[in-house]
């Protein structure tokens, strides 16, 4: 048996490659003293479900299954930041 994820992706438009591009170059040419940050946020559902990131599916042969939840669990958000001099959070909203 294999283990098999989940997969989602997001539908790349006609610009982002020269978005991402530019982003990079811009990212190049930033110098020590200026402020550089790195924010991340995460849910959390209240109702018990697991963050897909985490399933693994034990086959013989890819599953290929579809898993439907509700599209408006409650949920908690964990957000966090960090900066070339220090770190901002966690705050829980």
């Amino acid at each position: 048996m294999l283990p098999y994820k989940t997969a989602t992706a997001q539908k790349l438009m006609g610009s982002d490659f020269e978005n991402r591009t530019k982003l990079c170059r811009d990212l190049l040419n930033v110098r020590v003293t200026d402020v550089v940050c790195f924010f991340y946020e995460a849910h959390f559902y209240l109702s018990g479900t697991v963050n897909k990131q985490n399933f693994r599916y034990w086959s013989e042969s890819n599953p290929r299954e579809l898993h439907q939840r509700a599209g408006y669990d409650p949920k908690v958000a964990v957000w966090c930041a960090v900066f070339n001099f220090g770190v901002l959070g966690p705050y829980l909203f």
